[in-house]
């Protein structure tokens, strides 16, 4: 503990030493930049802000950044931002981790409406990558805990993906075509993309499809089997807008995988697929904006989810086949509104209940005689799941609101943002041999956040915000094999919410050439859902009382885990001149249990990356050099020792995950409004490596071409 300590302390000086640095650097880069477009995010706060005047360390990805890093699904776009390891236990899948934390602890929305459902798993998981890269308008991330404004999950942070929507209703009429083709060499990757936008006055229509295929990929010198897969999306906005400042949408969207291997589970004969992995989402959203006596913008959305996974396995010794059918239908219901009641004073609230009816089937058919039997699924019949919410968030200007009252007053350039959320969590199965399982968790959590603009390029920020994660079905009512592991999940029906209180506090600077953020985290979880073994037995199939070879092992999700976890992240862009950009970000993170010390689970290595990007002023060309890195990580949890996609050859002679280190070039070049290309070469040391945590080895060296021609 007392290293832990240490530690803590190591971090905090490094990130006042890094504020001390930037805040230095901030007079010698007074010029600013040409072009400079700041990025505006909406998850943090609820409202519009600038990513440099909110308490938390925010980030923004655009669909043009999308094209230009030659992402290849959704979570890679998120590589590169600072502090995101994205985990790829194969080539379909790609779970972000932020803030040490993924899976169903890391919160996704589309357009506002949760991505994540009852069923989410606690690991890493593939769920992120049923958003087609090419629908996204841009990405908000924020970091930490987010639950007074979006409930359950959101305790590592938020990713709010917001699709595309025709903006331009100047024409009566008017039509823009693009089709897009791709080609990556690593995975023989083949891209095609075609959309649409238009208007018909006041109607306005945006679509597309999207036809991917992938090969086995390649990583260094050899390929990896069991790699490859097909996917075909598609999607719809038609919107409405009234002379009243009104506008009316549906949604639809459909993305489709097949035959997406699990890499790591094809050995001694056995196979398996997820075949199909399926999303649908129908949405109707209603806005209005400049609402009467001081109230902004109203939004209210209905939606349905639809996402079916089915899992394909082969397993050879025991001559068999199994699919397993996990269907989850959601609907939805979100409605917010801000209010501006004086000067320097917004209040944003909103509700949301969203309602989950999950069903699971499974059959086994013998190999040797072909008979199909029907098995129980991993999820009960008939099981349902609601999520009730509402929140309350202020926004405060310190010093407008003192001047609105009080003359001659001086300056106080201080902001506050706090509000309070109460949530409600139910479940209600009857799981197979079990007691029948009819429980609600709920939660009240609050939040405030200070920025103090010590010039009005610099502004020190901080925040203390609580976060929960209530119990899913995957947690309480799950009865599961998994054969790879030697496990039976069981049901546990007296689980209580995750939680976690976090301090953060930093510096932000934007600075005409400089702009940069730099924050300290300190994260104190308790009541971390785990899996255990202890004291759950075995399924003794022969009744004999010994756990004889392939009888499982029972498992359960109980709240044994209180963990602290603490980091820096830092991000720095400085216009040198001439069309010049340097960019450098680096995040350090560490986790320990409460109890004993012990390192948490999943902690992702040190992460940096800098890179030059050269645009041209006079044509429509750019280049971009950068550079990744990652330290080894070899503080490893028990856990982290008995998985195979860390430790592959046992937890006695694993020595983590080794250090890495990519040169990458890429740029695009518009010839004219028709043609746009771009090409990126990726690890040009054909450099063989693994993401810590995943279950494959990264590309080699990898050419992506794009070719987009407008009509």
């Amino acid at each position: 503990m007392r290293d832990h300590l240490a530690r803590r302390r190591a971090g905090v000086a490094y990130s006042f030493m890094v504020s001390a640095l930037a805040f230095v650097a901030q007079p010698a880069l007074a010029a600013p930049p040409p072009n400079d477009v700041e990025h505006v995010v909406v998850a943090a706060t609820g409202t519009k802000s600038s990513v440099f005047t909110v308490p938390q360390l925010a980030t923004v990805v655009s669909g043009k950044e999308i094209l230009d890093r030659a992402a290849r699904t959704t979570a890679e776009a998120l590589q590169e931002e600072v502090g995101i390891l994205v985990q790829e236990t194969n080539l379909g899948g790609g779970s972000p981790f932020l803030r040490g934390q993924t899976g169903n602890r890391v919160l996704v929305l589309v357009d506002g409406i949760r991505l994540n459902n009852s069923t989410f798993r606690f690991g890493p998981n593939q769920y992120l990558n049923t958003i087609d890269p090419f629908t996204i308008d841009r990405i908000e991330i924020v970091r930490g805990p987010s639950s007074v404004l979006y409930g359950s999950d959101a305790l590592g942070g938020v990713i709010d993906v917001r699709t595309k929507r025709r903006l331009d209703f100047e024409k009566g009429f008017d039509l823009d075509a693009a089709a897009t083709t791709r080609f990556g060499s690593a995975a023989f990757e083949k891209t095609v993309r075609s959309d649409a936008s238009a208007n018909f006055g006041r109607f306005g229509l945006v679509g597309g499809v999207t036809f991917r295929n992938y090969d086995d990929l390649r990583s260094g010198a050899a390929k990896q089997p069991h790699t490859g897969y097909d996917e075909l999306d598609g999607d719809l906005r038609l919107q409405y807008r009234t002379d009243a400042g009104q506008e009316f949408a549906f949604t639809f969207q459909r993305v489709e995988q097949n035959r997406v291997p699990r890499t790591g589970a094809f050995e001694n004969g056995d196979e398996f697929f997820f075949d199909p992995q399926r999303r649908s989402l129908y949405a109707l959203e209603h806005t209005v904006d400049e609402l009467p006596w001081g109230f902004g913008t109203w939004r209210t959305t209905i939606s349905f989810h639809d996402q079916l996974e089915v899992r394909r396995r082969l397993e050879a010794s025991a001559m068999r086949t199994r699919r397993e059918e996990d269907r989850a239908r959601t609907i939805g219901f979100t409605s917010d509104v801000d209010h501006h009641p004086t000067q320097g004073l917004v209040l944003s609230a909103g509700v949301e209940a969203y309602h989950d009816e999950v069903t699971s089937d499974r059959v086994d058919t013998s190999t040797a005689t072909g008979r199909s039997t029907a098995q129980r699924g991993a999820f009960p019949d008939d099981t349902t799941y609601d999520t009730l919410g509402a929140y309350l968030q202020a926004e405060a200007r310190v010093g407008e609101i003192v001047r609105a009252f009080a003359a001659n007053t001086g300056e106080l350039p201080l902001t506050l943002i706090f509000g309070g959320r109460y949530s409600r969590n139910a479940v209600a199965a009857q799981p197979p041999d079990f007691a029948r399982v009819d429980q609600a968790f709920g939660a009240v959590v609050g939040s405030v956040g200070a920025i103090y603009e010590i010039t009005p390029a610099v502004r020190l920020v901080g925040s203390v915000s609580q976060g929960y994660r209530a119990p899913n079905l995957d947690d309480t009512v799950v009865l599961r094999e998994e054969p790879d592991l030697g496990l039976i999940d069981t049901p546990n029906p007296n689980l209580e919410p995750e939680e976690v209180v976090n301090y953060e506090g930093g510096v932000k600077l934007a600075a005409g050439r400089f702009q940069g953020q730099a924050l300290y985290f300190y994260s104190d979880y308790a009541n971390l859902i785990e899996r255990t073994t202890e004291g759950t037995g075995f399924d003794d199939v022969n009744r004999n009382g010994i756990q004889d070879s392939g009888e499982l092992t029972f498992a359960q999700r109980r709240n044994i885990g209180a963990a602290v976890i603490e980091g820096v992240e830092a991000t720095a862009d400085v216009y040198l001149g001439a069309g010049l950009t340097l960019a450098a970000q680096f995040s350090w993170i560490q986790g320990a249990s409460e109890s004993d010390g012990e390192p948490v689970r999943r902690i992702p290595p040190m992460l940096g990356r800098a890179g030059l990007r050269w645009n041209s002023s006079d044509r429509p060309l750019w280049v971009e050099l950068f550079s990744r890195v990652a330290s080894r990580q070899d503080r490893l949890a028990a856990g982290d020792r008995s998985d195979p996609r860390i430790c592959p050859n046992g937890p006695v002679d694993c020595d983590g995950t080794p250090g890495w280190h990519t040169f990458n070039v890429r740029g695009g070049w518009r010839p004219d409004e028709a043609v746009e290309l771009n090409l990126a070469l990726e690890n040009l040391g054909d450099e063989r490596y693994r993401i810590h945590g995943s279950g494959l080895d990264a590309p080699g060296i990898n050419a992506i071409g794009t070719v987009t021609i407008r009509f």
